[in-house]
């Protein structure tokens, strides 16, 4: 149906790859950080919850580019 209507069904995000690129860029500290980050007018192609977006999610401290302690 949504081929038909020339619809795109759900969003298109940015790619995994890009995304977390991008996202190291920003030096975030943690989680709470990137939560901030979210709130606050992020490009609408990355996923506030890229754990669930992302078919290849490792981890947030991936996700940011901090080491675990």
């Amino acid at each position: 149906m949504y081929d038909w209507l020339g619809c795109v069904k759900g969003p298109v995000w940015r790619s995994f790859k890009s995304a977390r690129f991008f996202i190291r860029k920003l030096k975030l500290k943690n989680k709470e950080d990137w939560n901030k980050y979210c709130n606050s007018g992020k490009p609408v192609d990355i996923p506030c919850a890229p754990d669930k977006a992302y078919k290849n999610w490792i981890s947030w401290y991936d996700w940011i580019g901090k080491k675990k302690i």
